[in-house]
Formats: structure tokens, sequence, C-alpha cells
């Protein structure tokens, strides 16, 4: 299991190099500005006057993708809705087929946290069109962890995300120009994180708004390079369900065992 692991993460860290190196990226390192100087008609055109906001190191990172490639702001690429509150009364031990995804199952990285999921009983009722499909991306909009994305699989379609989560479905005339495995490595890479930290505003508790969130370029990167980093993201997934799969037998027999010895 711990075999399969190591090379779930090593499938994981070749999508992502493969990805930053098309990008024009691998081995990047933006230069943070201690100071810099933005005319008043700018910070006036996008109401903004913090100035994190206007980092130039942020820019940077755009300017070196759009180099190379086409760059689609998400409203363009995805159909953006934030999640919906369950209260826990609601909650049940049992598994169901309508999972609760909260921040805390987001792992940022190689799927969702099952272990940590809590489930919804029958008796709550909510508009199916707030459902979750396989392949949404599911992204924590609120808190400290802004931007930690994950992608839905089969098994946790038909839930829910949480309000604090904001969820991407790819809209269905764009299927064919952004496969979702790619999109999921994308919103968890240094481009994408860099917009989050730009875009997102330091409040009390950071929070990020639904114009900002629909701003955030994306690359459309040549089908071939997609289908690549689609099928690495898909042997990391398969490899890390398998170490998870032994885990849980061998948990299993261990506790069979420790029942007989008793």
């Amino acid at each position: 299991a711990f075999y399969l692991l190591k090379n779930s993460k090593s499938f994981f860290s070749q999508a992502e190099n493969l990805l930053l190196e098309t990008l024009g990226l691998k081995n990047f390192k933006p230069k943070y500005e201690l100071s810099y100087i933005v005319n008043f008609s700018t910070a006036f055109r996008v109401h903004r006057i913090d100035a994190e906001y206007f980092q130039p190191a942020y820019d940077e990172i755009l300017r070196t993708m759009s180099y190379k490639y086409l760059l689609w702001p998400l409203r363009k690429i995805f159909d953006f809705s934030r999640g919906i509150f369950v209260p826990t009364i609601f909650y049940t031990e049992e598994r169901t087929e309508r999972p609760y995804i909260r921040i805390k199952e987001l792992t940022g990285g190689v799927g969702i946290d099952e272990n940590k999921i809590i489930y919804i009983n029958n008796d709550f009722h909510e508009d199916d069109r707030n459902k979750l499909n396989e392949d949404d991306l599911v992204m924590a909009i609120i808190g400290d962890t802004i931007g930690k994305t994950n992608r839905i699989p089969k098994g946790l379609a038909g839930g829910f995300c949480s309000n604090n989560v904001g969820r991407f479905r790819i809209k269905q005339d764009m299927r064919n120009s952004f496969l979702p495995e790619y999109a999921e490595l994308y919103f968890q890479s240094l481009p994408f994180r860099s917009q989050i930290e730009k875009k997102k505003a330091q409040t009390g508790q950071p929070k990020i708004s639904d114009h900002e969130i629909n701003t955030i370029q994306i690359p459309q990167l040549p089908l071939d390079v997609q289908k690549e980093i689609s099928l690495l993201i898909k042997k990391s997934y398969d490899t890390r369900n398998k170490a998870i799969e032994l885990l849980e037998i061998t948990k299993k027999k261990v506790e069979d065992a420790i029942i007989v010895n008793n």
C-alpha cells in the first residue's frame, strides 16, 4: 500500500511538472516587489486599493503564460455556483448516496479525504440543480485555504458541497476544449494560486467574491498535452485508491485478529 501511495504521488508530480513546463513556469520564481506605483485610474477601474492586488509578480506569471497560450476567464469555461448550508440535524453516520463536501475534506492534491466526509439523510430536501456531478471541481472560497480544490469522483456524485465551497462545472460547449483532470491540476498549480492570492480580500476572514473568481484566467493547452496530463492524473488516482483499499483490508484483518484473540 505504501509503495502504491508513493507511485500515486510520483504520477501526480509528473503531471505537475508537465503542466509547468508546458506553461513555461518550471522553476519559475516570480520577483515580489516591496514597492510599486499604480495609477489611480487603474485602482478605480477594478475597485481595489489594497497593495497586494497590484503586486507585479502576479502579472508576470500571467504574461509568461500568455506568450504561448490563449487565456480564458473562468466564466467562459465553467458554470460557477456556491454550495449550500445543510443544518447538522440532517447529518447521519450512515454512508448514504448524499455526501456533504466541506472545506475540511478537500486536500488540494490527489483526491478528496473520504474518511472525513459526513452524509445527509433523506429528510433533507434540496433542488437537484445543486447536486454535484462527476468531474465537477469544488474549491474553498472562504478562510485561510481559499483556492484549495479537488475534483468530484463518480462515487461522490449526487451529493452537495457546503456554502463555504464553490462548484465549477465545465460548460457543455467547452468540454471538448478543456478536460476535467487538466482543470483540476491547473486549479492546484502556481499560476492559479497566485491569482487567488491577488484577488482574495484580506478581511477578518479571507474571502473572494464571485466576480473575482470568474475573472481568474486559465490557459487553453493543446488537447494532446491535456490528455497526457489527464492520463497521469488518472493513474495517480487509481494507484491511490488501490493503496487505500489495501490499507482497509489490512485494518479489517487486524481487527478480526484482535477479536479472535480476545
